[in-house]
């Protein structure tokens, strides 16, 4: 086991970057907390409001507590349990950036040829953005059924 290895599920079309903060339990001798960051790259200006919270659950921090024998099983965990669901959320802002770019070719061809963009009933229904259903967006600050947060100094993401 790794922190890469843990850490690597994390990773997808939308989280390129991971980064591991590392640093002793001030609460706890001997135990370190793992802080994993991911990073999500920029969101076009008009992207919708599920876009948004899409990316900012998928840079929500995950944390680890425990002790340098047991914390990278301790971010497996965090991680695995979080995994699926950040695929998901992946998949879903893949799909709305691909309607936005869609939306924004179709805009320049149509303007392009002089003529008056119009948009049906089909259009508005295949780009609008799904319902807002936050059910399966994590709880803030990455925690865990396994790993409660600690009130502590680690920054937090609130969606």
């Amino acid at each position: 086991m790794s922190l890469i290895n843990a850490v690597k599920p994390l990773l997808n079309s939308k989280t390129a970057t991971v980064t591991l903060d590392i640093s002793a339990n001030p609460k706890a001798e001997g135990e370190l907390v793992v802080v994993a960051k991911p990073v999500v790259g920029p969101i076009p200006n008009n992207a919708p409001e599920e876009l948004k919270a899409l990316c900012g659950a998928l840079s929500t921090y995950l944390k680890a507590i425990g002790t340098p024998e047991t914390i990278e099983a301790e971010l497996y965990a965090v991680v695995n349990e979080q995994v699926g669901h950040r695929s998901d959320w992946a998949s879903r802002a893949a799909a709305l950036e691909a309607n936005i770019a869609a939306g924004a070719k179709k805009d320049k061809g149509s303007k392009g040829k002089g003529g008056k963009t119009t948009t049906t009933k089909a259009d508005k229904s295949a780009s609008a953005p799904a319902k807002d259903d936050e059910s399966d967006l994590p709880p803030i600050g990455g925690e865990s059924k396994d790993n409660p947060g600690e009130d502590d100094s680690t920054p937090t993401l609130a969606l």
